[in-house]
């Protein structure tokens, strides 16, 4: 008996043992694998292919592996039609595995494929299945995989808000996982989706975290992807020198990993972009020509740009059928995107051609494309086209109403946009008021144990040192004294810490006044760009308008911020106000280098009333020399001095014109009120003063404000 139950065990030890190495060697080969594909991609690719013809039908961990590195690269090599194809064969293997983690990353090939397929029911349904276990298990890694798609597949149903709060969960899970990558590809994905709802500026902003973060990782794939990113950004803004820079850093990087099929999308985005192709150009573009059989994307961008040199030469058939052959190309891998842009290159030769039905035709088949992929946005302007070819044909009437839907929903798509933006501002900061809260509450959690533990020890110590039952009425007679001090000084202390907070905040509701003549006249400048059709200075004025506005609502809240903010929210509010009179004067902000550092702290907009004071009420904007000079620097070790410096009428003129009185004191009211504040905290001799530019005259002025020299943690 006892030999037949140490024969079970053995074979049993046996069976385990065998189950798990099969594990073992499966996870070593996928992740040798990962490790190589963003080192050395055509290698990968090359030796992938290579494995699958000669693995056995009846080896599933191999197949596994080679149908996941092969999805990997599909989806590198953006052919979505063998995605969803591979994607399907995925899920069918799923079955074959009883390994939770193989389980998950069958599951988020098979998420990615359902995505392009656009079926939203099955997406969710296997979403929202499949969350809770990975919750669960706390794999935070693949809920940031699978949160990212979810932001992406909200976004293509036009559901911004949704998008930007699992967006911000992506992020979330993904600082929580240790592979620092898988971080970095989900920035750039943030960046992808910012840049898609026309938020160019927080776009930027996150393409170049990504792009700093993967060169600090040595990631190449990385600063590919995030390089290319910028370029398409640039182009679209058509920052050509810009968006070449970015070029060149791409092609370098997809050198570094031997990622030759991404470093020939890169040499041929350039001539996509391009409104004339020079003899230069074409010898370059012949030189691209070969050795791409088999790459959908990039035989139908080569047959596209064949088409504009055949445009530009005027042989209008050739170009018809480059243009044509390369909607054959980007059907093969469902690139419905290219396919509409091919549309319209088609359309405009045969408008060339003077065939004007059937341009329409295709601008048409463009529109409806467009409007598929929830490209609301492109779809509008191509009526302006469609207007324009009306036009052409002579058909006054539905050229002209055309032209006025167009305008219809491009003042709809613009009030679309904005709010969307605001409402991923407003998720934005949600998120980082929770980050705050969760901090707080860890640092208060930490204070009271440390508390706890410290009346624990004193407690203990009154037990061993009291055992006389005099001592013990002395001690506690001495206990409920101390007590009583403490909770006394515990009490004044609550009360002037109130009374702190009291001032604090009227201080912050003083500090988040804004003129609101000062947002409707901008608002009113934006739309009469609008109205002038004026794209360049509409954009330029609601990035910089933008900002200032978010740097306002960031900052003013708070009692000091960093000197270079307070710099920058100059700049911003000085350029907008520049642009709103029309470039009628001039500001220069002078800082001492050794203040422009993060750990100098200022009390924000403290210059902001008599920057505005000069403008409006000094009628600077009305002066053809018009200056204001801000200059910060530091007059002694406890004190900075800020002055404010106008050639504006004067204050003897101002107060004569009697306008704006009680704003104007109110201005130098919440200063003073503020400078007091400040010497009673910092202990020092903080001041507000005023006089004349031109003493003579009596024109100009300059304001000196001087405040506590502080610094973080001081």
């Amino acid at each position: 008996m006892r030999y037949l139950t140490l024969c079970v065990f053995v074979l049993i030890s046996t069976l385990l043992y065998s189950q798990g190495s099969k594990k073992s060697a499966f996870w070593t080969s996928y992740q040798n694998y990962q490790e190589r594909l963003y080192k050395d991609v055509s290698g990968t690719k090359a030796e992938i292919e290579k494995r699958i013809l000669q693995t056995a039908s009846n080896n599933d961990s191999a197949i596994l592996i080679n149908d996941l590195i092969l999805f990997d690269l599909y989806d590198m090599y953006n052919d979505i039609s063998k995605i969803k194809e591979l994607g399907l064969k995925l899920k069918a293997q799923e079955i074959l595995f009883d390994d939770e983690t193989m389980k998950t990353l069958i599951f988020t090939r098979y998420l990615k494929a359902l995505f392009y397929s656009r079926d939203d029911y099955a997406f969710e349904k296997e979403l929202h299945a499949k969350i809770p276990k990975l919750k669960f298990k706390k794999d935070y890694a693949n809920l940031a995989s699978v949160y990212t798609l979810l932001a992406r597949q909200k976004l293509n149903l036009n559901q911004v808000d949704s998008s930007a709060y699992y967006m911000n969960l992506a992020i979330s899970n993904a600082r929580k996982q240790t592979n620092k990558k898988k971080l970095i590809d989900i920035v750039i994905e943030q960046a992808k989706i910012f840049n898609k709802i026309k938020n160019e500026e927080d776009a930027l902003s996150k393409a170049y975290l990504a792009l700093q973060m993967s060169l600090e990782s040595n990631y190449h794939y990385g600063v590919f992807n995030t390089s290319l990113l910028l370029a398409i950004i640039n182009a679209k803004h058509a920052n050509y020198d810009e968006m070449s820079n970015s070029l060149n850093a791409a092609k370098k990087a997809g050198e570094k990993i031997s990622y030759k099929r991404g470093v020939q999308y890169v040499k041929l985005f350039e001539f996509q972009y391009k409104d004339k192709i020079s003899e230069q150009d074409k010898q370059r573009f012949e030189q691209l020509k070969n050795n791409h059989e088999g790459d959908a994307e990039l035989m139908g961008i080569l047959s596209e740009i064949e088409g504009k040199i055949a445009t530009q030469e005027t042989e209008y058939t050739t170009a018809l059928q480059h243009f044509n052959n390369a909607i054959v190309e980007f059907e093969k891998i469902d690139n419905t995107y290219n396919i509409q842009r091919i549309y319209q290159q088609l359309a405009n030769v045969l408008v060339l051609q003077q065939k004007y039905d059937k341009a329409l035709v295709y601008l048409d088949k463009s529109r409806s494309l467009l409007n598929a992929l929830n490209e609301y946005s492109e779809s509008t302007l191509l009526l302006k086209k469609i207007a324009f070819i009306y036009a052409k044909k002579g058909d006054k009437t539905t050229a002209y109403t055309i032209l006025n839907q167009y305008v219809v929903l491009q003042d709809s798509l613009q009030l679309t946009d904005i709010q969307s933006n605001l409402i991923l501002l407003q998720q934005q900061s949600k998120a980082d008021e929770r980050e705050r809260l969760i901090t707080l509450q860890s640092d208060s959690i930490k204070t009271q144990q440390k508390e706890k533990d410290y009346t624990t020890t004193m407690l203990e110590n009154v037990k061993l040192k009291n055992n006389l039952k005099t001592y013990i009425i002395i001690g506690f007679l001495g206990l409920v004294l101390s007590a009583g001090i403490i909770l006394f000084f515990k009490w004044n202390q609550n009360l002037i810490q109130q009374r702190q907070r009291e001032a604090e905040m009227n201080q912050t509701l003083l500090r988040t006044q804004m003129n609101p003549h000062f947002v409707f006249n901008a608002m009113s400048v934006i739309q009469s760009y609008i109205y002038d059709n004026d794209t360049k200075n509409s954009t330029k004025f609601l990035v910089n308008f933008s900002k200032l506005m978010r740097l306002i609502l960031e900052n003013s809240s708070k009692e000091f911020i960093p000197m270079p903010i307070e710099h920058e929210i100059l700049d911003k509010y000085l350029s907008v106000q520049k642009l709103r009179f029309e470039d009628r004067f001039n500001f220069n902000i002078f800082t001492d280098e050794d203040l422009l550092n993060d750990e100098v702290m200022i009390p924000p907009m403290v210059t902001q009333p008599f920057i505005e004071n000069a403008i409006e009420h000094g009628q600077l904007h009305l002066r053809e020399d018009g200056f204001i000079n801000i200059s910060f620097h530091k007059s002694s070790d406890k004190l900075l001095e800020i002055k404010i410096t106008d050639n504006g009428i004067g204050r003897k003129k101002a107060q004569e014109m009697k306008k704006s009185e009680a704003h104007k004191s109110m201005a130098i009211g919440i200063t003073k009120e503020r400078i007091e504040s400040l010497n009673k905290k910092y202990k020092t001799e903080g001041k507000l003063t005023f006089e004349d530019y031109d003493t003579a005259n009596e024109v100009g002025t300059i304001v000196t404000i001087t405040i506590p020299f502080t610094k973080i943690g001081v």
